[in-house]
C-alpha cells in the first residue's frame, strides 16, 4: 500500500469534544472557546483509517487550547515540576516473573511500565482509540490479511542494546509456538496469525488466514510487552524466575527491590520519548487489603492507593478532600470453571442443572466490596463500561442469572435424575481462599439445600490452586477470571472457550461454538457482529462451560499533589493497558 511524504497547511478546530469532563468536579466543565491553530507540518500521507486517526492525534498535540489547569478526560496534564519519588501501595506479589505467562495484575502493576508495546490504548482517548508506541505507524492491506509496522528508530533497551525488528519478531513467536515449558496466556489472541517476519531491522509484518476486527487491540494489549531477542535466548524463552531483570524500553527501568515486598524502578534517562518521564522513579509496595492502603494513603505513608474499598468512596471524598478517586474498568469476573474431562460435568445436563439453581442474585449481593454488585451474564455489565451483555431486564428473566424460582429447581432436579447423578451425591469446589470465596460459601450452601446434593469448598494456597488446575485435578474450580486487556466478545470468550486456551482449565471443547467465535473474530459490519455476540449468549446458556458471576470494578485513589492522572468521573477502560499501567510515564509530583 502506497505512502508519500507531502507538506499542506493543516487546519484544525480543538472544541468541546476533547474536554469530557474535568478531573476534581462532578460539575460540568466551562465552556472554552476553540483555537484554530494553521500551522505548516510535514505529514504522511495516509489511506488506511488507522493511518489518519493516528497522524490526527499526533497534530492535535501540537495545538495548544487555554484549558483550566486541571486534569481533564481526554487530555494529560503538562508537568510543572520534574523529578521525586511516586510511592504506590497496589499490587505487587507475583508468583513469578514472566508477564506473558502470567495473568494476574500483580505481574503487570510492578513491572509493565518497564516495557513497551508495539501499539497502545491511548492515554488521550482514556483507552477508547489505538495509537502508535514502539511501531511509528501501521498499515493493513486490502484484504485485511495483511499488517506491516513500521518501528521507530534509535530505540534501545536498558542494557543499551538496539530495539529492531528482531526482537517484535522473538516476542511473538514466544507468544504464538510456546517452547515446551512455557505456558502462552495470550496465544489465542493470535489464533490466526500464520507468520510474524522482518522485512528489515525497522519493519515486521504480521500475515493472517483471515481478517481479524480485535487484531490490533490484542497487539495493543498491555500484556504483549517487547522482550528482548537476546535475553530471551540467553534464558531458554523462559522469565519466570528471571524476568523482573529482563530489560525494557520503557519509561524506567528495573532498580532496588525486594521480592514479595516492594519493587523499585528509576528513571530511564534514554528513554525514546523525549522527556519522559518526568518522575526520578517509582516503587510499588505490597500491601495488605483495600483498607490497609486507604489508611496508608491518608497518612501520607503512600501517594496511590491501588484499589480502595469502594463503600469508602464517599466518605474519602467528605473528609480527605486532598484525595482523588477514579473508577477502572476491570473487565475480570469469577467464574465457576467444570472440569470436563470428569464425570459428571462432561454432561451438560449437570452443568444446566447446576446453572439453574446457582443464585445469581443474592449470592452477588451478599458481597458489597466490588463496585458492580449487580446479576452479570457472559460479558461484562453496563456498569463496567460493558456493551457486550444482555440487558438487565432480560438477565434478571433468563434462567441461570436470576432468582431461581420453583419451576427453575424442579427443572435443575430432573436434569439431574436424567443425567444419572444421585441424590446426596457431593461435588467438590476448589478455591484459593480469596475475598471471591466468601461468595462461593454462599453458593455451596445454596447449592446444597436446593437441589438435594452435597457441595464442599476446599481452600488451598494459590501455588497448590494452579498446580491442581493445571493437572486437571478438581471437580469445580473458582477461578478469577483474570488478565481481560478490554471489553470485547473475542478477548473474553476465546481464552475461556477455544480448545487449548490457556485459561480453558476446563478442557471446553464444543464445535459449534468454536466455530461461532471464529465467526465473531472476522465480522466486521457492527450489526452483524452484535447480532452473532446475542445469539452466542443463547448457545452458552444451553452449553454451559462454567458460570460467570461477580464482575468487578476497582476504586484507585491518590493524592492530590499528584498530577497527570484524570480523576472522576472519569472511568479508565481496561486495567490492565496503558492507561493505567503506565500512568506513572506522564505523571508529576506538585511538590
Amino acid at each position: 500500500m502506497a505512502k508519500g511524504i507531502y507538506t499542506k497547511l493543516v487546519v484544525l478546530t480543538v472544541g468541546l469534544a476533547l474536554l469530557v469532563s474535568l478531573a476534581c468536579s462532578s460539575a460540568p466543565a466551562a465552556p472554552v472557546a476553540p483555537v484554530e491553530v494553521i500551522k505548516e507540518v510535514e505529514v504522511i500521507k495516509e489511506v488506511e483509517v488507522v493511518k489518519e486517526v493516528e497522524v490526527i492525534k499526533e497534530v492535535i498535540k501540537e495545538v495548544e487550547v487555554a484549558v483550566p489547569a486541571v486534569a481533564t478526560a481526554g487530555a494529560v496534564e503538562k508537568p510543572g515540576k520534574l523529578g521525586g519519588m511516586l510511592k504506590v501501595g497496589g499490587y505487587a506479589k507475583p508468583k513469578h516473573f514472566d508477564i506473558q505467562q502470567s495473568t494476574t495484575v500483580n505481574n503487570l502493576m510492578p513491572q509493565g511500565y518497564i516495557y513497551n508495546t508495539l501499539l497502545k490504548f491511548t492515554a488521550e482517548s482514556d483507552g477508547a482509540e489505538i495509537g502508535p508506541d514502539l511501531a511509528s505507524g501501521w498499515e493493513v492491506s486490502d484484504d485485511g490479511k495483511d499488517y506491516t509496522f513500521d518501528l521507530r528508530e534509535g530505540v534501545t533497551f536498558h542494557d543499551g542494546s538496539a530495539f529492531t525488528a528482531a526482537d517484535v519478531v522473538a516476542t511473538y513467536d514466544r507468544i504464538i509456538n510456546p517452547p515446551e515449558g512455557v505456558l502462552s496466556m495470550r496465544q489465542y489472541m493470535f489464533g490466526d496469525v500464520t507468520g510474524v517476519s522482518a522485512i528489515d531491522d525497522t519493519t515486521v509484518k504480521f500475515s493472517l488466514t483471515k481478517p481479524q476486527v480485535t487484531f490490533a487491540k490484542n497487539v495493543a494489549s498491555g500484556w504483549n510487552v517487547i522482550y528482548s531477542k537476546e535475553n530471551l535466548e540467553a534464558n531458554d524463552f523462559n522469565l519466570r524466575e528471571t524476568g523482573l531483570e529482563a530489560p525494557g524500553t520503557g519509561p524506567f527501568k528495573i532498580g532496588d527491590y525486594e521480592i514479595g515486598e516492594y519493587y523499585g524502578t528509576v528513571k530511564f534517562v534514554d528513554y525514546w520519548d523525549e522527556g519522559k518521564p518526568y518522575l526520578d522513579g517509582v516503587t510499588h509496595y505490597k500491601m495488605g487489603n483495600e483498607a490497609t492502603k486507604l489508611a496508608a494513603l491518608m497518612a501520607g505513608e503512600i501517594d496511590v492507593a491501588i484499589p480502595i474499598p469502594p463503600a469508602d468512596e464517599a466518605m474519602i471524598k467528605k473528609s480527605h478532600p486532598e484525595i482523588l478517586t477514579s473508577h477502572v474498568a476491570y473487565f475480570n469476573f469469577t467464574l465457576f470453571q467444570f472440569n470436563q474431562n470428569r464425570p459428571p460435568f462432561d454432561d451438560v445436563r449437570v452443568r444446566r442443572a447446576i446453572l439453574l439453581g446457582y443464585d445469581q442474585v443474592t449470592g452477588n449481593y451478599s458481597d458489597t466490596s466490588w463496585m458492580c454488585g449487580t446479576t452479570g451474564g457472559w460479558m461484562p455489565q453496563a456498569c463496567q463500561m460493558g456493551q457486550w451483555d444482555r440487558s438487565e431486564a432480560v438477565l434478571r428473566g433468563t434462567p441461570g442469572f436470576r432468582l431461581p424460582t420453583d419451576a427453575d429447581i424442579a427443572e435443575a432436579k430432573q436434569l439431574l435424575k436424567d443425567a444419572g447423578f444421585a441424590e446426596s451425591s457431593t461435588i467438590k469446589i476448589l478455591g484459593r481462599g480469596t475475598k471471591s470465596g466468601d461468595s462461593f460459601a454462599f453458593q455451596a450452601d445454596h447449592l446444597s439445600r436446593v437441589l438435594d446434593i452435597n457441595v464442599e469448598v476446599e481452600g488451598v494456597d494459590s501455588s497448590t490452586f494452579y498446580d491442581l488446575a493445571t493437572a486437571g485435578d478438581f471437580d469445580v474450580a473458582l477461578f478469577g477470571g483474570g488478565g481481560t486487556a478490554f471489553d470485547d466478545p473475542s478477548e473474553i470468550w476465546d481464552k475461556y472457550l477455544l480448545p487449548g486456551a490457556g485459561q480453558n482449565y476446563g478442557n471446553f471443547d464444543n464445535a459449534a461454538i468454536t466455530q461461532r467465535l471464529s465467526d465473531i473474530r472476522g465480522e466486521f459490519d457492527e450489526a452483524k457482529r452484535r447480532q452473532l455476540v446475542m445469539d452466542t449468549h443463547e448457545l452458552l446458556d444451553e452449553h454451559v462451560p462454567y458460570i460467570p458471576s461477580r464482575w468487578q470494578g476497582r476504586v484507585f485513589a491518590w493524592s492530590s499533589d499528584v498530577k497527570g492522572l484524570a480523576a472522576d468521573p472519569r472511568i479508565i477502560a481496561g486495567l490492565y493497558n496503558a492507561p493505567v499501567m503506565r500512568a506513572w510515564e506522564w505523571a508529576w509530583l506538585d511538590r
